[in-house]
């Protein structure tokens, strides 16, 4: 394991096609070529045309390698109280860069991207998306290139000088019913009646992966989903456009004149736990997000930990709980043979093995799983307990691990 504490707190990590690395803090922009000793660091004080948004007072939160000596740098902005009807200046605020090292060597910010939503409809005015939190690229395939960051508000699309903003999952039951005190706290949630005036609040978006497909995958503050790619960028952010994993399952719709319709025990289980309601104690704050080659998906969250589930179609079996975590989870890496890599934001990087795969309980009864005890291993030598950030890096033909930390940067060949 390699150590590179002279990074300081790293808030994100990547690694470009030229396996230039690229680190961000913050406040500066660091780059490590290959084969050299000594990072270089550029910070506001180059200027808007060297680091973009840095040199203007925002925050780089996240970054990802692109072509040789390219990357994209990722800003945290403000919320604002009217987004759809934001101000020039408003617009101009945190977002995107693409950066790049010219014929002499120097960075230059290559391309702005200045978002608002054109999910169909071009809202020129609309600022939604301001903070970009996490992002990823698709590095082979037909999708090679594509970018796809988190945000405060959804996932967005990437593909040379063009995006497509935005994406979330949304939820169509029924209404809630107005209720006959407005100035009444709103109800208790009854998961065998659910109701979601705001179907489309996912909260932000803290963790973008790839599934096994080559799909991106998002893990937001109380939802997550996986959607394919598409050429057509705009179709891809239309509220029509299909997931291929989401839950819960649909739940059925009255229909006037028939009988109230029985939602099935997977969507009772479900909302148990997500229920799709903004309030706070409802949350389960999810951080993190994968998919094994045996096809399990894996949600962490700050609220319920670690657990995984299959897959079938647009609906999500049981979760199966994990036991044992060894602190709250900020970042997971699927390995080849079914184990993780576990980042945590109190208790640095483990290698969670998970044990045989026990069948679950039949759909026709409302047991949960059994919950699953697999084997934590710590991984020693990581700078810092919290982990910010992990990059898997394979091109170089080895599987290596970045390791962004509060300390530092660990880069770390596994056996």
């Amino acid at each position: 394991m390699v150590i590179h504490s002279e990074v300081g707190s790293v808030r994100g990590v990547s690694v470009d096609e030229g396996a230039n690395v690229w680190v961000v803090d913050g406040e500066r922009i660091w780059l490590l070529a290959p084969g050299a000793t000594s990072w270089r660091t550029f910070d506001a004080s180059l200027g808007e045309a060297a680091v973009g948004q840095l040199a203007r007072g925002f925050t780089a939160q996240t970054v990802c390698g692109g072509e040789a000596g390219k990357a994209y740098v990722g800003y945290l902005a403000a919320e604002i109280l009217d987004p759809t009807h934001s101000t020039a200046a408003q617009r101009s605020e945190g977002d995107l860069d693409r950066v790049g090292l010219d014929a002499s060597g120097n960075l230059v910010r290559e391309h702005h991207y200045e978002i608002h939503n054109n999910n169909g409809v071009d809202h020129p005015t609309f600022d939604e998306t301001r903070s970009i939190l996490t992002c990823i690229r698709v590095n082979d395939g037909p999708n090679k290139g594509d970018l796809y960051t988190g945000s405060n508000h959804g996932m967005t699309l990437f593909r040379g000088d063009l995006y497509g903003d935005h994406r979330h999952p949304t939820f169509n039951y029924p209404e809630c019913p107005a209720p006959s005190d407005p100035a009444a706290p709103p109800p208790a949630f009854d998961p065998s009646n659910p109701c979601d005036d705001n179907p489309e609040a996912i909260g932000y978006v803290w963790n973008v992966n790839l599934s096994n497909r080559g799909y991106p995958m998002m893990a937001a503050e109380w939802m997550f989903a996986e959607v394919p790619p598409n050429d057509d960028m705009i179709l891809w952010t239309l509220k029509s456009y299909p997931w291929s994993m989401v839950g819960p399952p649909l739940y059925p719709v009255a229909v006037p004149g028939k009988p109230a319709p029985v939602p099935t025990n997977e969507t009772k289980t479900w909302l148990q736990r997500w229920p799709l309601r903004f309030e706070p104690e409802f949350r389960a704050t999810n951080r993190a997000i994968a998919q094994t080659p045996d096809g399990r998906y894996w949600v962490a969250s700050v609220k319920y930990g670690l657990v995984w589930f299959d897959g079938v179609g647009k609906a999500l079996k049981r979760y199966v709980e994990v036991n044992g975590e060894p602190g709250t989870i900020s970042a997971l890496i699927a390995n080849p043979d079914n184990s993780l890599w576990v980042g945590t934001s109190d208790n640095g990087l483990w290698k969670y093995t998970p044990p045989p795969r026990a069948p679950l309980p039949a759909s026709t009864t409302t047991d949960s799983p059994a919950p699953e005890t697999g084997t934590w291993t710590r991984v020693s030598g990581v700078p810092g307990r919290n982990v910010t950030r992990i990059h898997l890096e394979t091109r170089s033909g080895k599987r290596q691990l970045f390791i962004g930390t509060d300390a530092g940067l660990a880069v770390y060949t596994p056996e």
